[in-house]
């Protein structure tokens, strides 16, 4: 699936959006990278360490087409 998906810190409300060819798999990614403690984002991994995962929700919210989905995340972004 190709689209714009969120982790939100339902602790704080703050939001990282994210683009992807394939969601599900860089969803994966992500929560595979955090819980072995090496994601790329460090204030995305340092709230996941102070908060956990059970306050960290992932969700796709919009479906689009490939071309699309830089101007969807510069959109969801601001």
């Amino acid at each position: 699936m190709v689209g714009i998906y969120v982790i939100m810190n339902c602790s704080n409300l703050k939001i990282y959006v994210g683009q992807s060819t394939n969601v599900e798999d860089r969803i994966a990614h992500h929560k595979s990278s955090l819980k072995h403690n090496r994601h790329e984002n460090s204030h995305l991994q340092r709230a996941w360490n102070k908060y956990g995962a059970s306050n960290f929700k992932f969700r796709v919210i919009h479906v689009c087409e490939e071309d699309e989905l830089d101007a969807l995340e510069r959109q969801y972004i601001q």
